[in-house]
């Protein structure tokens, strides 16, 4: 299993963010997308972040987010242990999902 921090946020219930740690299974999430997937669902269903179903090959870059301090296309971005993974900007709407 791959130790990995999302930042949560859901603006009904919390008066701020914080990161959460999730234990993911490393053979099966190669990407971080893959990893946030997983995620959604198998752990908690109301992840929330951007995506977009036909691309996964780093073009379209709607999948873009703050992974370890850095924008970086999460669906090209491997997984690795303890990585962080954050909204791209500071307006957050949910979880992952900001004002861009």
């Amino acid at each position: 299993m791959t130790k990995i921090k999302v930042y949560r946020f859901n603006p009904e219930k919390d008066a701020q963010g914080k990161l959460v740690e999730y234990d993911v299974p490393e053979g099966s999430c190669g990407s971080v997308l893959d990893a946030l997937d997983y995620i959604r669902e198998n752990i908690d269903s109301s992840l929330a972040y951007y995506f977009h179903q036909a691309c996964g090959k780093g073009m379209c870059k709607t999948c873009i987010l703050r992974i370890d301090g850095k924008p970086r296309v999460s669906c090209q971005t491997k997984l690795h242990e303890n990585m962080t993974v954050e909204p791209l900007y500071k307006k957050v709407i949910v979880d992952l999902i900001s004002e861009r």
